[in-house]
């Protein structure tokens, strides 16, 4: 059995080679045609899924005591009441 297989892979095996050589070529041009041909339907779509939302004008300030700030170390600020 393992003599029969041997002999089988000393003849054929360039043209098992080149025959999955050219089935993955075949496979990765129509997975780009495919890519292609499909990205204009879906564009459409996604784009009516998005919503626009509104930006913020200004991020809210956070006011922060006397007593936290003199507990909290390495912070130098004058406050003003």
């Amino acid at each position: 059995m393992y003599e029969a297989f041997e002999n089988l892979t000393e003849l054929y095996l360039s043209e098992f080679i080149l025959a999955i050589l050219i089935i993955s070529i075949i496979v990765v041009v129509m997975s780009i045609f495919h890519v292609i041909m499909t990205s204009h339907d879906k564009h459409q779509v996604v784009a009516k899924k998005i919503k626009l939302t509104k930006k913020q004008s200004k991020e809210p300030k956070i006011k922060y005591s006397k007593e936290f700030l003199k507990r909290v170390k390495g912070i130098d600020l004058d406050l003003k009441k």
